[in-house]
């Protein structure tokens, strides 16, 4: 079983996140999870969170059928789903998602800048050729 926090922008933890992989008969991949959210009215202890979350992973985890980015999946699920997570962990999920969109988007422009030196050095090599 594996765990992870869910944070706000200033790195405080929110929630806890507990999920466990499956593979079934049907030979798909599948992620069982649970969330334990923070009350902000106390003070926020891992242990406890971990502990409360494996409880609710116990008694009512939620299955999704996962793709490669399994962390990203349970994630998005948390941050869509207003019936069943409190706005503090949708919100902390939200901010989790646009970071993870904006390292992405980063490194695309970094490869791009590299393939285009590679192409320009490329073409000056060309012409010395």
């Amino acid at each position: 079983m594996k765990h992870f926090f869910l944070r706000t922008k200033d790195k405080t933890p929110v929630a806890c996140v507990v999920s466990q992989r499956l593979i079934l008969p049907d030979n798909k991949d599948y992620i069982i999870f649970a969330v334990s959210a923070h009350n902000p009215e106390d003070r926020f202890s891992r242990k406890q969170a971990l502990f409360y979350a494996v409880q609710n992973f116990e008694k009512h985890g939620i299955i999704l059928e996962t793709r490669k980015g399994v962390k990203s999946d349970i994630i998005r699920t948390i941050a869509e789903n207003q019936a069943l997570y409190p706005q503090r962990a949708r919100d902390a999920a939200k901010l989790w998602l646009k970071t993870q969109e904006e390292a992405l988007k980063r490194q695309i422009e970094y490869e791009d800048q590299l393939a285009a030196e590679e192409f320009a050095e490329y073409n000056v090599i060309s012409e010395n050729s």
